[in-house]
């Protein structure tokens, strides 16, 4: 004859193994889902950036000691449409005043980052697959240790309510 608690923890166990056994198809599915969606968004953003070649006109700046950085430089670059833009640019190591270096700009000419590509979209979709693959089976192992511990804790409490009830009487001693 089994408890009620008991047989919620059974079902406890039913559903972690159940859980566990989707974790694979689940993170199939997100990484899929992800490189989908990170590819379209690399496709619109294609087509909203574009690549222009920018002049150095000041010498590159690396920056501070104790955070080393990409060294920026002053530069100048004309947008999509034309219009003159300045601003501070990545540039290589050794690069100096002059030297052209391509940067990507947006519809109105302002820096951006390059459009996401299939590496890109490809890291993605791993980072979420990595990523669900380790939260669930530790979101289902997590809520199975609640659980259970729970059960124990209302276990232990009907004991020791049965006990006090019982231990006076099979000790022989009057209430």
């Amino acid at each position: 004859m089994a408890r009620a608690s008991d047989r919620i923890e059974q079902l406890a166990r039913v559903l972690l193994v159940c859980a566990l056994a989707l974790t694979f198809p689940v993170t199939l599915l997100v990484a899929s889902t992800t490189h989908a969606r990170a590819l379209a968004e690399g496709r619109a953003q294609s087509l909203e950036r574009h690549q222009v070649d920018a002049v150095l006109v000041g010498e590159p700046v690396a920056g501070p000691a104790d955070a080393p950085r990409t060294p920026r430089a002053t530069a100048v670059w004309r947008g999509p449409s034309g219009a003159e833009h300045t601003g501070l640019v990545p540039v290589p190591d050794g690069t100096a005043a002059g030297a052209t270096v391509p940067v990507w700009v947006d519809r109105a000419g302002d820096l951006t980052t390059r459009p996401l590509d299939e590496d890109g979209a490809a890291g993605q979709a791993a980072g979420m697959a990595v990523g669900t693959f380790l939260l669930v089976p530790a979101l289902a192992l997590g809520v199975h240790v609640v659980l259970r511990a729970a059960l124990d804790r209302s276990r232990l409490r009907r004991w020791a309510a049965d006990w006090a009830v019982v231990e006076p009487l099979w000790a022989r001693r009057q209430p």
